[in-house]
């Protein structure tokens, strides 16, 4: 039963850090793209 319960916990935990990781990425990607834009069209 413990097992189950710290594989699920695990789980959650992947998944926080998958998301949290995409989050930075999208905003990395937006404004270095921004940046690029900017540069491009000044």
């Amino acid at each position: 039963m413990n097992k189950d319960v710290d594989f699920v916990d695990n789980v959650e935990k992947m998944i926080d850090r998958i998301l949290f990781n995409t989050i930075f990425l999208k905003k990395w990607v937006t404004s270095v793209l921004s940046g690029i834009y900017q540069v491009k069209f000044m």
